[in-house]
Formats: structure tokens, sequence, C-alpha cells
């Protein structure tokens, strides 16, 4: 190790009595103790070359100096020496233990940042359907029915389970021609039971052409209300060309007037 603490006053009370070559001889045996981490050689010449003492009172010095230390087979050992070399170990092996955590916790959070960079790229290159991109190429969520974009009729919003049926084209239209979108269902009852007593596609269109955001239900309810309306005036037609409707009562007309003639036709 390359450190240690001195506790100066331990020392001082433990080596008051020597000489000041004395202290320098121990605390070199000290130093190199430390740096090895492993008790110092028995041999007398070999702790003299470790110290650096070369003349007799350098060398004796070192002889009062071995006193600190007790032989033990494997050399010269201090016990307060090898009490702060295990600290110390176990020290570094927290410490370690910490710096490998805190390595591993950056590594996790870099191929996190990683990850989601790749995703967001990933999510940036699939190609927008025409719904999310106006005119110019700009991607939108939102728009309203009075934006002017190009689009074809959107028949193909309608479930391709409706096989083509009257309640299936119904929702096609209500869906290009109305821009409603909101509870469209070619299976829903009242819808069915609506076609069912005889209300045309275009009297139900009629009543979406009013619906300003309002939903499926609402234009059914509606379309149904103005056929009742309509069958209790024998005259609409007459009415209309007088100019005394409003202009939703002018469409209803106009459509029940195309229904009465298509039933004559028919009938």
């Amino acid at each position: 190790m390359n450190f240690y603490k001195h506790y100066i006053g331990d020392f001082q009370r433990g080596t008051g009595h020597l000489s000041l070559t004395e202290r320098g001889a121990y605390l070199c045996l000290i130093h190199h103790y430390y740096a090895t981490e492993k008790p110092l050689p028995k041999d007398l010449d070999a702790l003299c070359r470790i110290a650096g003492a070369v003349s007799k009172i350098e060398r004796d010095a070192v002889k009062v100096a071995i006193g600190f230390f007790v032989p033990v087979e494997s050399g010269l050992m201090s016990a307060r020496i090898e009490a702060e070399l295990e600290k110390a170990g176990e020290t570094s092996s927290t410490n370690r233990d910490i710096a490998l955590a805190r390595e591993a916790k950056r590594r996790a959070e870099k191929q996190a940042r990683t990850e989601h960079e790749q995703s967001t790229k990933r999510a940036q290159s699939v190609p927008r359907t025409e719904h999310e991109t106006d005119t110019n190429g700009a991607p939108t969520r939102h728009q309203t029915p009075d934006t002017k974009v190009n689009r074809e009729p959107l028949v193909s919003a309608v479930p391709l389970s409706t096989g083509g049926t009257p309640a299936g084209m119904v929702c096609a239209r209500l869906k290009s021609e109305c821009r409603i979108s909101s509870g469209l269902n070619p299976q829903h009852p009242k819808l069915l039971a609506l076609l069912e007593a005889g209300l045309t596609a275009d009297e139900i269109v009629s009543a979406g052409m009013d619906a300003k955001g309002k939903g499926f239900a609402w234009v059914l309810a509606t379309a149904e209300g103005r056929r009742r309306e309509a069958a209790k005036v024998t005259t609409l037609p007459e009415r209309a060309a007088s100019g005394r409707l409003t202009k939703a009562g002018q469409r209803t007309a106009e459509a029940a007037a195309r229904w009465l003639e298509s039933e004559r036709a028919t009938g």
C-alpha cells in the first residue's frame, strides 16, 4: 500500500526514548513493511540495506529498531501494521465493489439511452399514412373539416365485413361526405331498423350534413325525426317550391321527394 495513517501521538509515546538516528531507522523499516505488505526479513544485513544504514551508528540504530517487531516464522512482524493492512484491504475491497457497481450502473444507463435513441430513429423512419401528412408533407394528427387536403373518398375506412351492404354504404358515405367517424357501425340496430323501414341513404346522409361534430347516433335520430315530420306533411314538394322551408327542411324535402319518386317507380 502507498498510504497509511500515521498517529503522531502513538508514535511519540512509543519512540520518545529513541535517538534521532534510531527513529529514522525505525521509520524506514515501517515504510518498507507497508510498501511490501509482508513481514521484514530477519537478516540484519538485509534490514540495514532496507534502512540505508552504512555506518556503525546507523547499523546499531537498526538493531534497536528491530526490537519493535516480533520474530515469526515468516520474518519480523508488527501487529499494529498487520491490523492496518487488513483494515485497508477491507476498505479497498469495499471501494472496489462500489466502483464496479457504479460502473455497471453507468453501462446500463448508457445502453438504455442507446436503445431509446435507436427506437426513436426507427419510429421516425416509419412512413406516415395519408391521414397523418398534409399537402406540404408535414406530419399532422388533427385536421378540421375545413383543412384543404386532397383526399380520396374514405370508403376503405368502413370495416371490410360490411360486404357492400346498404348499411355499410351509408357508413361509407357518412365517413367520406360528412366527415363523421364517431360511433360509425354498419351493424347498428337503429340504422338497420331505419333502412328496413324504408329510410334512404340520401336521407341519412342529409342529416349527416348538419351534424357539425355530432356523432353517428345523432345523425340516425335526426334522420328518423325528419322522416316522421315529412310523413306528417303531404305537400312537402309544394312547400319547398314556395320557399317556406329552412335549409335543413329543404334538403329533407328533396330527399323525401326522391324517395317518393322511387317508391312510385317500383310500385
